[in-house]
């Protein structure tokens, strides 16, 4: 709430084969931009999620929310578990 902004940014782009072409050569250092058939976020997009861009970034920061809404990818509260541990307040 203070304006800081975390050092990567998470984007997931609708791409009719779920890959970027081969001519895709942009890149960018804080951007992390990943393909997929559809913009809906699926489990294995949420690891991808959670594992490179949230966690990394967080780790080591004061507490965050993360508010999720109810889509059937995001109730696996096992791989929340396994990948971003509870921290004692």
């Amino acid at each position: 709430m203070d304006g800081t902004l975390f050092p990567h940014m998470y984007v997931l782009v609708a791409e009719p084969s779920g890959h970027f072409p081969a001519s895709m050569a942009a890149e960018f250092p804080n951007v992390k931009v990943y393909a997929n058939r559809s913009t809906n976020m699926t489990k294995r997009d949420l690891q991808i999620f959670l594992e490179q861009v949230s966690w990394p970034d967080l780790h080591g920061n004061n507490r965050v929310l993360f508010l999720v809404h109810s889509w059937a990818a995001k109730k696996d509260d096992d791989l929340y578990n396994r990948i971003v541990p509870v921290r004692v307040l």
